[in-house]
């Protein structure tokens, strides 16, 4: 038989779980996002090609060690790109 601070604790690492999930998923929408801009302005002509493959290259490296550090640099290289290059 558990004791209810036993099961309050699974329940709020039920909820931290899903916190953590549901914030991540929303990372990486915003990161395809912001990605899918930049290769839309890419492939228009209006980026330049090293700025493309840093971006790509940042992408994939985020993408291998799936840290937050890695998107939160794509991000703002990728938002960089779209305000100040567009």
């Amino acid at each position: 038989m558990e004791t209810t601070s036993e099961a309050g604790l699974e329940l709020e690492m039920a909820v931290a779980e899903q916190i953590v999930l549901g914030t991540g998923i929303v990372g990486i929408l915003i990161a395809l996002a912001v990605s899918g801009l930049t290769v839309r302005n890419y492939i228009e002509g209006s980026l330049p090609n090293r700025y493309f493959w840093v971006l790509v290259a940042m992408s994939v490296v985020g993408f291998l060690f799936a840290s937050s550090i890695f998107l939160a640099f794509l991000l703002a290289f990728g938002i960089y790109g779209l305000v100040v290059l567009d």
